[in-house]
């Protein structure tokens, strides 16, 4: 393991008070060495009590009281602040519906070097032996426009140790702390819930950094807990969910999200391709 003095873990929590508690008291028996970790939690105008709880039960935990607009990208956003100015050599961004094990972060750290970003084996809490996130690979050519979830489905048996990917997401990302004064913070104003973290690992990715998804670094995810299309819910929520504020199918958030990284010869022939793709699938009901 590389020697790291301080790493910073940045939370952003709603509303999960009893789920949130668990992984607190996972961190913070880590098994780290000579690292220190600080925890950094900002609450988004919770209901269930998640303030006083963090208050009583984990003193030493950063707390950032939020208000209820404060969606995923500000809310981590203003974690992420704390945890750069304390100086962090490494930052990792968590979710609030996760659990991991003792050395969950030791596994990561083996692996850390300044030109990599890491990302951790997402699996479902409920089935832990197969593969719900090992990273994404984008092709952009029009005609097959889609985005590939590595070996989502497969058992973690036959995955291999590091997995190359072209993009993470903010469920248990390493950063080294150069990194945020390069690129800046997750985009807040274009992408409020969904996809800034996409976006600024994609960024990165093309600026030369090395992203790879560790596979001894498991976290559990209570996967029915996290947001996505409610297309499983019939035709009419699913087209409801293309144009909700909250929903990662969200047309507008995907055309940004073409508009800033697709090539310059595909992206407005790939507006078109994901708008169409979205619509046309209303009609497999």
């Amino acid at each position: 393991m590389n020697e790291i003095q301080t790493l910073g873990v940045v939370i952003p929590t709603f509303n999960r008070c009893q789920i949130l508690r668990q992984l607190l008291i996972d961190l913070e028996s880590q098994e780290l060495g000579i690292t220190k970790i600080k925890i950094y939690v900002t609450d988004s105008g919770s209901s269930d009590k998640t303030k006083l709880m963090i208050i009583n039960e984990f003193p030493n935990v950063v707390f950032i009281e939020g208000t209820s607009d404060w969606f995923w990208s500000r809310a981590i956003n203003a974690a992420l602040r704390r945890a750069i100015n304390d100086k962090n050599q490494y930052i990792l961004t968590l979710n609030d519906d996760l659990r991991v094990e003792k050395e969950y972060i030791k596994n990561l750290l083996k692996y850390c070097n300044p030109s990599r970003i890491l990302g951790s084996l997402v699996v479902d809490i409920n089935d832990r032996n197969i593969v719900n996130y090992a990273g994404t690979k984008y092709n952009w050519n029009p005609w097959n426009l889609r985005s590939y979830a590595l070996f989502k489905g497969e058992s973690i048996a036959g995955i291999p140790e590091l997995i190359h990917s072209h993009s993470l997401t903010g469920r248990g990302t390493l950063f080294p702390y150069e990194f945020f004064n390069k690129f800046g913070l997750f985009e807040e104003d274009r992408y409020p819930q969904y996809g800034s973290d996409e976006s600024l690992t994609l960024k990165a990715y093309k600026s030369g950094y090395v992203l790879l998804v560790i596979k001894p670094a498991i976290i559990y995810s209570f996967v029915n807990l996290t947001g996505g299309s409610a297309r499983s819910n019939g035709k009419v929520n699913y087209l409801k969910d293309l144009f909700r504020f909250k929903s990662s199918n969200n047309i507008l958030y995907s055309t940004r999200f073409i508009l800033q990284h697709s090539p310059k010869r595909y992206k407005y022939a790939n507006v078109v391709v994901n708008i169409l793709k979205k619509l046309l699938l209303t009609f497999k009901w």
